[in-house]
Order: C-alpha cells, then structure tokens, then sequence
C-alpha cells in the first residue's frame, strides 16, 4: 500500500510558552493548533492559565504576535 503513496508530514500544532517553562505544564503555555469541520481550517488556542475562568486565555501582547505568526503557518501547512 505505502508504495502508492508518498508521506507527508502536515504540522497541527505548536505550543508558544515563555523559555525555561514547560509547554506542558506552563502558566504561559498556550496551544495554537488547527482543527477543520469540513468548512476550511480554522485556529484553536488552549491556555494553561491556573484561575481563568472556562473559554478564557491570557495573552501577553508579545505573545499574541508569536501566536499569530505561528497560527498563519499552521494554516498555510493545511493548504499545502
């Protein structure tokens, strides 16, 4: 079967977290992943952030720059 087909390795996920913090565990770590309901690729943010209330994230300005550059790549390896 493998030999009809050629691999391919689509990224769907990164985790943007201040240096020296688990992405796992973080306070700062925040999941930017995709996710597709048959509509087109879309961005999904998880927060680690003890004490935010459900649907919330924190997000510091310089962070959000990270994110957004990462989610842009994330979608585009989805279109690829």
């Amino acid at each position: 079967m493998s030999e009809d087909y050629e691999w391919k390795v689509t990224p769907m996920s990164v985790v943007v977290h201040f240096n020296g913090e688990s992405p796992h565990f973080g306070e700062s770590s925040v999941t930017v992943s995709t996710d597709d309901e048959a509509a087109g690729a879309f961005i999904v943010l998880r927060s680690n952030g003890e004490g935010l209330e459900a649907g919330h994230i924190r997000i510091e300005m310089d962070q959000l720059e990270i994110i957004v550059k990462e989610a842009r790549k994330l979608i585009k390896s989805t279109k690829d």
